[in-house]
């Protein structure tokens, strides 16, 4: 997903799944910064539903960053 994002940043899918990826591997942070990219580039009528779920994964996502769980970014 890097390299779409790399490649295609215009294409707000791409951010999406990193995001997702990044969360999985709880890198919060990296995490919030793709979901936020993803709804900065996001078609409101495409992609209606993964805007509704990152909308509803945001606030607890928040939450845990400011405790300070999850992992640093690995970089790369």
């Amino acid at each position: 997903y890097k390299w779409i994002v790399n490649e295609k940043p215009e294409l707000a899918v791409g951010f999406y799944f990193l995001a997702i990826c990044y969360d999985k591997l709880q890198e919060y942070e990296d995490a919030l910064a793709n979901y936020e990219q993803f709804l900065q580039l996001a078609d409101v009528e495409n992609g209606a539903l993964e805007i509704e779920k990152v909308n509803l994964r945001l606030p607890v996502l928040k939450k845990q960053i400011k405790r300070g769980l999850g992992k640093k970014s690995q970089g790369g």
